[in-house]
């Protein structure tokens, strides 16, 4: 077996590595490759157990941060932003607060309950309860003060519910602090009563109708039925208004009660009885509530004699009104002055239109069901195609969208009906977006109300639950 060879590294010839000078030129094999020292490592300085902590936070926050961003973005493309279920399914009614940060609802859960949340998260911020709860009696329409700095509700009875046997009952509106949660006033409508055993609610005196909004509320009188009561709700204070025209032989009903955007006019629809010409007509008597005055009576039936009115809504002038009207099959719609009580405009909206009238914010177009006109001219400018029945229909505080719900039957009974809830260009009926599924309207399968957010951007619907969707 041969030796290993090395080379010279001065003239290059092979040698044996035994060797110790090159056998060519007599140079020192050894003293060309000298053995590298070994460098000594480093002593590995001490970690501060600040170091420490500030690596393993860093480590640990990369999936957290990866995680909420990937949730941010889902939130931030999915349609459906909230359910808020803290009512059960016994909801009664809801209000954005003036900046649309929380949302007041009332329902009829644990004894009824008006309760504050956060619009974003659906998180309950408080819980207000009701002065003297008793079976039958819930808070109902509920109102947020202009400075968002109480929420009201009338505390009544629905006139569906049972009310307990012997129980103390007095309807009332009541106010809470909104940051607290504690009640602050209580309002009487009626004077307090005794409900008699095995009576279900429909001969006792309590408020048949009744409106109500963050300065006043409007009863009609337990009793005396040609009275309306408006109660002022800073200080308490009630003054009674006497309907109709005085005549010893005629008699008035209140059917509905409408207040003007400016919370101080409201339009009383009333059904008037002559019984000494036997005859039944209606009218609609405009009043100030301010200054206790009457500013005009309206009688719409000129054109259509014993003419039922289905609906009455305010133009946001405070001064004109929009009047839905039904003899038989024929229905219309006319417009009126509440000032000079004259009409303006006739309108002959599609058969069966439903009884849903919608201003825009700039009072220049009314919905009619699924049809919408100018105002001034008369003119339908558009149709919104449907595949079932309109459910609610509201503008956005732009007057540019508006969201309605298409409620298609498949057949007997609310589990069969499927809703839709669209959001339109308002002037040419394209679909900007729609949502659906999700149990969108409970589990009732109706319609429930729509509310847009004051900035717009979204829209609560009313049902059994509330949900919040996106209306961009």
């Amino acid at each position: 077996m041969s030796s290993l060879q090395m080379h010279c590294s001065r003239c290059g010839a092979e040698n044996n590595q035994n060797g110790e000078y090159c056998h060519r030129c007599g140079f020192p094999l050894y003293t060309q490759s000298p053995t590298p020292p070994v460098q000594q490592q480093a002593r590995p300085g001490r970690i501060s157990r600040r170091a420490i902590i500030w690596t393993i936070a860093a480590i640990t926050a990369l999936p957290v941060g990866a995680i909420a961003a990937f949730q941010a973005h889902r939130m931030s493309i999915d349609p459906h932003i909230l359910t808020y279920s803290g009512h059960s399914n016994t909801t009664s009614d809801a209000a954005w607060s003036p900046d649309g940060t929380r949302v007041a609802s009332s329902g009829w859960l644990d004894g009824g309950t008006v309760q504050i949340w956060n619009a974003a998260t659906g998180k309950t911020l408080q819980t207000c309860k009701i002065e003297h709860p008793v079976q039958g009696i819930f808070p109902l329409d509920v109102v947020w003060s202009e400075d968002s700095k109480h929420v009201l509700s009338f505390v009544g009875w629905d006139h569906n519910m049972i009310l307990a046997d012997a129980s103390h009952i007095v309807e009332m509106v009541q106010v809470w602090d909104a940051g607290t949660g504690q009640r602050v006033r209580s309002i009487p409508v009626m004077k307090p009563i005794m409900t008699p055993i095995n009576e279900s609610g429909t001969s006792l005196p309590l408020t048949q109708r009744w409106a109500l909004n963050s300065r006043y509320v409007a009863t009609s009188h337990p009793s005396n039925h040609n009275m309306l009561e408006i109660w002022d709700i800073a200080t308490g204070n009630s003054q009674t208004v006497t309907l109709g025209t005085g005549h010893p032989d005629a008699t008035v009903q209140v059917l509905n009660i409408f207040w003007a955007p400016d919370k101080e006019t409201l339009a009383i629809n009333c059904n008037t009885q002559d019984t000494s010409k036997e005859k039944f007509y209606q009218t609609i008597e405009i009043w100030n509530a301010t200054t206790g005055e009457r500013i005009n009576t309206l009688r719409p039936d000129n054109a259509y004699a014993a003419v039922q009115i289905l609906n009455i809504s305010w133009a946001p002038d405070n001064a004109t009104l929009a009047i839905g009207l039904e003899k038989g099959a024929e229905a219309g719609c006319e417009i009126w002055s509440a000032l000079t009580g004259k009409r303006l405009q006739t309108f002959k909206p599609s058969l069966y239109w439903t009884r849903s009238m919608s201003w825009s914010p700039d009072g220049r177009f009314l919905t009619l069901g699924t049809d919408i006109y100018n105002v001034e001219t008369g003119n339908r400018i558009t149709t919104y195609k449907l595949q079932g029945m309109l459910g609610s229909l509201v503008w956005s505080p732009d007057g540019r969208r508006v969201a309605l719900v298409d409620a298609v039957k498949h057949g007997a009974g609310f589990s069969s009906t499927s809703s839709t809830l669209f959001v339109l260009d308002a002037l040419s009926g394209k679909p900007i977006t729609q949502y659906a599924g999700r149990g969108l309207f409970g589990n009732s399968g109706t319609n429930g109300n729509l509310i847009w957010s004051p900035d717009g951007k979204r829209v609560m619907v009313v049902s059994q639950y509330i949900d919040i969707w996106r209306g961009e």
